[in-house]
Order: structure tokens, then sequence, then C-alpha cells
């Protein structure tokens, strides 16, 4: 038991707060920096920062300056590895240590987890690009979706009456292009254009084998032979959604999964392995919210609102760290050919389906992408 009350006020901050000595070895390591780092006190008490925190090697860095050069952070941004989740954003701060005769003893380091500011800020950046995007796709279409149908229609119009094949080939390439820039200004209008979901009861299962047909068929003028495993729920209660536009979302993460996987097997051409892609249903009881309603007698209480998890995961090329902030950004995209607008429509399809939409992976181990549903109303 604690009997220093400085040590007790410690120990129980919400924030992380871990003390080392001159030498960078760790002295303190509260409830928090346990519950942050994933890592047990009794791991870290005594070992040196760069021990215990192989993968931030910034973390000694920081602490260093602050004995040697008496450099203070106060809120250095930064990412924080974990044992066994994904890295968070935090926020560092340092203080010196001093003792009763002014002489160092070592460094603190606050350390708060500001991942959930940094949501709300991603959240009101895309916010504000939608804003600026539909103007600009509502202008853009009109000027060019009627200037390109006459170019569609004169190359169609050219390619008939010549009999040369070389020349039909060109024609063919710009009715082949000009479709594919009316649907990239389509998924445009598609993206800024405000709707709300004509929401109904469905069954997800038959959403989602709709969704892995199309994909398997296209995927049959492939080389690779391409898996797609399901693993669903059999008892999972009906959704609260709209059918076509949630094929339209689980079609644009479906085939970024076998674009990824095909990628795989196609620079490892001496053993490509097994593209494999699988998809899984299930009550998402790791994940709720607290909704206010109003009870039958008028009050407000908060209820927990229970979610439906369908997740898709491979074993692609992955995602590299940097890029997956970018995911849902308008026009981002590491394709070759892509409009970088999938993504970005399906995440605002589940945004106004009332649902979230995470994304776990690592370059080189694959993609895991989770979609939160709410359920449907209850049948009577």
């Amino acid at each position: 038991m604690m009997t220093n009350p400085y040590e007790d006020i410690i120990e129980n901050l919400t924030e992380a707060v871990i003390g080392v000595d001159c030498a960078c070895c760790i002295t303190v390591f509260n409830q928090a920096a346990e519950r942050l780092t994933e890592l047990s006190r009794k791991k870290a008490i005594g070992k040196t920062l760069s021990e215990a925190f192989s993968l931030d090697p910034w973390l000694s860095e920081v602490a260093s300056k602050t004995i040697d050069i008496d450099t203070l952070y106060s809120d250095y941004g930064t990412r924080l590895h974990r044992r066994f989740s994904a890295p968070l954003t935090v926020t560092i701060s340092t203080n010196r240590m001093l003792g009763d005769s002014g002489v160092l003893n070592g460094v603190a380091i606050l350390i708060k987890d500001v991942s959930a500011i940094k949501s709300i800020e991603n959240e009101e950046l895309r916010k504000d690009r939608l804003a600026h995007l539909g103007t600009f796709a509502a202008n853009l279409a009109h000027e060019v979706k009627n200037p390109l149908s006459g170019i569609k229609g004169a190359a169609q119009l050219l390619s008939r009456r010549s009999k040369d094949k070389v020349f039909k080939e060109l024609t063919g390439v710009i009715v082949k292009e000009s479709d594919r820039l009316n649907l990239i200004v389509c998924e445009m209008l598609d993206f800024t254009r405000a709707r709300k979901p004509a929401r109904r009861n469905l069954n997800i299962h038959k959403v989602l084998d709709n969704v892995i047909t199309l994909v398997e068929k296209e995927a049959e003028s492939t080389k690779h032979k391409l898996l797609i495993s399901k693993a669903y729920d059999p008892s999972l209660p009906e959704l609260s959604g709209s059918s076509p536009q949630l094929i339209q979302v689980f079609l644009n993460i479906i085939k970024n999964a076998r674009d990824a996987v095909l990628e795989v097997a196609c620079k490892n051409k001496d053993s490509p392995g097994n593209p494999q892609i699988t998809v899984t249903t299930r009550l998402g009881s790791d994940f709720k919210i607290k909704q206010a309603q109003v009870t039958a007698k008028g009050n407000k209480a908060l209820k927990e609102k229970t979610f439906a998890l369908i997740e898709v995961s491979d074993n692609g090329i992955g995602i590299a760290e940097k890029d997956l902030e970018e995911v849902f950004t308008p026009f981002f995209t590491t394709k070759h050919k892509g409009s970088g607008l999938g993504m970005g429509i399906s995440y605002k399809i589940i945004k106004e389906h009332s649902g979230y939409i995470k994304i776990a992976s690592s370059p080189g181990e694959g993609t895991k992408v989770m979609v939160y549903l709410p359920l449907g109303a209850a049948k009577k």
C-alpha cells in the first residue's frame, strides 16, 4: 500500500505517467501507463526506455534531451506503439524532477491519448472537403458531361464509317476513356449528393452473397484462383439499411481486397500462395454505444445500442501506416487506375446508415475492414 500521498495521486491520474532516472531507467509507471501501453509495471520498472519501448526510440530521445539540454516538451504529438493493439495518436509532455538540493533526479513523462480528438479533427476536415467538393462536382458535371457525350458520339460515328482496323482501335480507346471519365464525374456527384437512405429490415447475408458472386465472376478471367470464404453467424438478426447502397459499400471493400491479394500473387509468380478473402459476420459485442432515449414516462435514459459487425479480411499487400488515415479521403488512391472515391463513398454511406467503419492493416500482412451497422427494428 502506498504511504506517500503524492504517489497515490500519480497512481490514480487518468493520464499515463512514466518517471525515469538520469540513466533513462523507468522508476515510475502508473496504472494509466499500463492501460495505455499494454505493458505491465513489473516488466517496465527497472528497464531503460529503449528496452521497454524498442518500437518507439523517440521516447528515449525525448527523455535524454530533457535530461541533457533541459529541453521541455509540451503536448508534442506523435504515435505510440502498443503490445497488442494498433498504435495510438498521443501527446507527450516532459518535466525535470529535482531533489531537495536542486540536483536532477530524473524526468517525468506525461502521455495523453488524443486519438479520439484526432478522429474528430479528421471528421471536420472531411466535412470541409465535402462542402468544397460538392460545389466543384456540380460545376464540373455541367461543364464536362455534355461535351464528353459529344466526343463519345463522334468517336462512335467515325468508327462505324471507317473500315481501317487501327483507326477503329483508336476510336475505341476514345469511347472507353470517355466512359471512364463519365464514371468518375458520376461518382463525384454520388459522393457529394445529400441523400437519406430508404431503410428497411434486411438480411445482410443476402447482400454479401450478391457481392461475393459478382466479385468471383469477375475474378474468373484472371490467372489466379480467388477463394472468398464465408464465416456467417446464422443467428445474426436483420439489419436496418438500404440494400442497393450496402451492396455498393461491400462491392468497393471486397473489390479492394481482391485487388490486394491478386497484387501479391502477381508479385510472387514463382510461389504465389493462395489469395484469400474472408467475410465474417457476428454481433459486435466489443463495440457498443450509449444513446439517450425517451422512455414511456417521458424521461430520458441512456440505452446501449448493439451493432452487427461485418468484417472483410484478406492476406493481400496491406496498407502503409501513413496511408491508413487517408483511405477515406476523396481522390486518395494507391492504385494506378483508381479514382480514389470508392472508399470515400463507402464511408459516407455507412455514416448515413448510423454505422461505423474501421480499418486495420500492415504492409505484407493483409488488411481487415470492420463495418458496424445498427440492428433492424424487432418484429412484433
